[in-house]
């Protein structure tokens, strides 16, 4: 799934829209991934299919990136 333009707000209300657990690729590519919407990636039970997370850059506290990249690895 390509959203551009996307907001910090748009991602939060995908990841409680039940079919949001249908995707498995995201392009966030307009996107600075801050804490409050890597918390709704982690804590959203419709993520578990997802494969590919792409984003433009983050601002993560040290907490939230460690969980973050442990559960969305960048790929190799």
């Amino acid at each position: 799934m390509f959203l551009r333009p996307v907001n910090a707000a748009a991602i939060i209300e995908l990841c409680v829209r039940p079919w949001f657990a249908s995707v498995t690729h995201l392009y966030l590519h307009d996107l600075q991934i801050t804490d409050a919407v890597a918390m709704a990636l982690l804590d959203s039970p419709h993520t578990g299919r997802l494969r590919v997370l792409q984003f433009r850059a983050s601002e993560l506290s040290p907490a939230t990136e460690r969980v973050f990249w442990s559960r969305f690895p960048v790929p190799s």
